[in-house]
Parts: C-alpha cells; sequence; structure tokens
C-alpha cells in the first residue's frame, strides 16, 4: 500500500511544469490508461484507497487528501517515526503537519496530463 499511494502521489504530482499555465500537479488527477500509470488503478483500489477518501471527500479535495495520505506514509515509514511520540518535533510527520497548505483542487478530467511524466531513461 505505501509504495502504491507513493507511485499516485508522485505521478499525480510530475505532470506540472514550471513556467507554464499553472495546471497539473498535486490536482487529484491522472491517467490510468497511459502506459506510465499501469497498473495504478488496480492497486488504489486494492488498497482500499477510494473507500478511505470516500470517508473525507465531503471534507476534503482528492487533491489534498493525496499529499497529505502521502505524508503519512512517508512520515510513517521514516527513521525519524516513534510509535510512543508520532509526532515529536524531532519527526518527518511533526514536519509535515506543520508546513501542510491545504487547498489543492480536484481536476476531475486532465487532458494536459498526457505525456508529461520524466523519461526515466533519461535519470
Amino acid at each position: 500500500m505505501a509504495g502504491c499511494l507513493l507511485r499516485f502521489a508522485g505521478h499525480d504530482l510530475m505532470d506540472f511544469r514550471k513556467g507554464e499555465t499553472n495546471i497539473g500537479g498535486s490536482d487529484g488527477c491522472i491517467d490510468f490508461s497511459t502506459g506510465d500509470n499501469a497498473g495504478l488503478e488496480k492497486c488504489l483500489n486494492s488498497a482500499k484507497i477510494p473507500e478511505a477518501y470516500a470517508k473525507h471527500c465531503d471534507k476534503i479535495s482528492l487533491a489534498d487528501f493525496t499529499v497529505i495520505a502521502a505524508e503519512a506514509v512517508m512520515g510513517r515509514t521514516s527513521p525519524t517515526y516513534d510509535e510512543t511520540d508520532p509526532f515529536s518535533e524531532k519527526s518527518l510527520l511533526h514536519t509535515f503537519r506543520e508546513n501542510f497548505l491545504a487547498g489543492r483542487e480536484t481536476a476531475n478530467t486532465c487532458p494536459w496530463s498526457i505525456d508529461r511524466m520524466p523519461d526515466a531513461e533519461l535519470g
């Protein structure tokens, strides 16, 4: 589940290009039909991410939920995680919580995202 969630958040973010029309980025929109995203929809469904979001969809955008979920996974798997004090000032979870900015808008369609992933063959 951790890899699936981080891949989703990463692929959601990577269609942004600085200096363009300010579309893309962390907007909760991914084209699952492209090769770069192969298997991602199945992975998210298997991990029950849509069900988890459904519990919060009236309070938060999918775009913000995706970032929060990815940050939670990174914080929980970080060497700084301490189960006795998860939000210790030394923890990544604390850093994420203190610096999170809400307000991302979910894009229902994202035709601009086609062929925007970095080319893995070019490093």
